[in-house]
């Protein structure tokens, strides 16, 4: 899907002005990269795209650019997003699989709920049932999460 977009997920070192960038991952097809989530080991990343389909993804990449995999296996009709590590190993996510729509739209934008599924994608199980969205979520020290809710 090209997006237009000119971003990609980089490093900058040593963290200055006149520190060098390094590019982590660029997508081939310009298209969005964001919502990136730093492992706590500091060897991978999930971050989330569009898929071929044009829907969200989550998505994994190793900090050296290796090892690039798409980790959310939702059906085509679903965008899945905004991921982050769990202290488990899972994953927590947002994603529009409730098929539930946002009153004040009219019902034509589809909300966003929290989800979690296992490191392979395997798993998946809805957190969140509500009729706005859920989104953003994070790792407190304390190991819940916390997340926005519109």
């Amino acid at each position: 899907m090209s997006g237009g977009f000119d971003n990609e997920i980089a490093v900058l070192s040593p963290v200055r002005p006149d520190g060098t960038l390094t590019t982590i991952y660029r997508p081939e097809t310009n298209g969005f990269v964001g919502d990136v989530d730093l492992h706590w080991d500091a060897e991978r990343m999930l971050f989330s795209m569009p898929g071929a389909n044009g829907r969200w993804q989550v998505c994994e990449i190793n900090s050296d650019g290796s090892g690039l995999r798409q980790v959310s296996q939702m059906p085509d009709d679903v965008d899945c997003m905004d991921a982050c590590y769990l202290p488990n190993g899972n994953i927590v996510f947002g994603s529009t699989a409730s098929y539930q729509s946002v009153p004040c739209w009219h019902g034509q934008k589809r909300v966003s709920n929290l989800y979690v599924m296992k490191a392979d994608g395997s798993g998946v199980r809805q957190l969140c049932f509500d009729q706005d969205h859920d989104f953003h979520p994070c790792v407190l020290p304390t190991g819940q999460v916390l997340y926005h809710r519109w």
